[in-house]
């Protein structure tokens, strides 16, 4: 994964908050029971929600928005992922 992509930023940011989210409910769970199958399944939840949704649908979603706005289908917005607004070269 080429790290210039849409997807590999999306990537990064699902992995952080997949391991944060995951992480915390493992922690809350286990405060609660010692049953380790309720543990693995409410951290494996926590883990998989936001890093699917993350990865899967703004990774998708950013991909398709570059190859548009390389096709000069769209206009580039400050919010899109890895803007930087140009800058004028002194000759």
């Amino acid at each position: 994964m080429d790290k210039s992509t849409p997807y590999y930023g999306a990537f990064v940011r699902a992995l952080l908050v997949g391991v944060l989210s995951g992480c915390s409910t493992f922690l809350a769970t286990w405060s609660t029971t010692g049953n380790a199958k309720t543990i693995g399944i409410a951290a494996a939840t926590a883990f998989l929600a936001p890093f699917l949704a993350r990865f899967g649908g703004e990774g998708t979603y950013d991909t398709n928005r570059d190859a548009k706005i390389t096709a000069s289908k769209v206009s580039l917005k400050s919010s899109d992922v890895g803007f930087s607004a140009a800058q004028p070269v002194q000759v």
